[in-house]
């Protein structure tokens, strides 16, 4: 017809470029204004309720654990039986095995 060789196996040509608003196709323009400020502010809200979960989680997991174990200990804790335990091996520099308070005259300090 009029000349003109069709190849059905011929590509297709492209589709028109897509336009901005106010055209017919009435396709978006991308937001560019102002997206850094939004992108930072739905990161730092995740953020915010990420710390907030791991907060929430470090003190049910762990500070609630070491509190009831600290006061388990201190229920059952006896300083005055600790205190004559270290003194019998030793440990204090300030009381003898037998009590009595040791002076060190030789260091040059004032005894009381």
């Amino acid at each position: 017809m009029f000349g003109i060789n069709v190849d059905p196996n011929a590509p297709k040509p492209c589709p028109p470029q897509q336009q901005w608003p106010g055209s017919e196709s009435g396709t978006k323009k991308p937001e560019l204004r102002g997206m850094l400020m939004n992108a930072t502010k739905t990161r730092m809200v995740g953020a915010l309720g990420l710390v907030v979960l791991v907060a929430i989680t470090w003190r049910v997991a762990v500070v609630e654990r070491r509190r009831r174990a600290y006061r388990q200990f201190y229920l059952t804790y006896d300083d005055e039986a600790d205190f004559i335990r270290m003194r019998q091996v030793g440990v204090t520099q300030s009381v003898c095995e037998d009590g009595s308070v040791a002076g060190d005259h030789g260091s040059g300090e004032a005894a009381d």
